[in-house]
């Protein structure tokens, strides 16, 4: 079931700590991570949580899309 209502902004990636080598990274474990644990408590387990929107799992789900070739 997913909540469409729910929504994590930008601002936690805006930060001078986004900039630093392992700042996202830092930032999505242990703020954005959190927080969607929190919000799936009692629908998933963390580990469920953290395979589904874990920067591995997300980075595995992502696929560069080839440009489209022209008429």
């Amino acid at each position: 079931m997913e909540d469409r209502d729910f929504k994590i902004g930008p601002s936690y990636l805006m930060t001078a700590d986004a900039e630093r080598a392992d700042g996202r990274e830092r930032i999505w474990e242990h703020s954005i991570l959190p927080l969607l644990e929190e919000h799936y408590y009692g629908r998933l387990t963390r580990r469920q949580v953290r395979d589904r929107f874990g920067l591995a799992a997300i980075r595995a789900r992502a696929v560069v899309q080839p440009p489209v070739a022209g008429p």
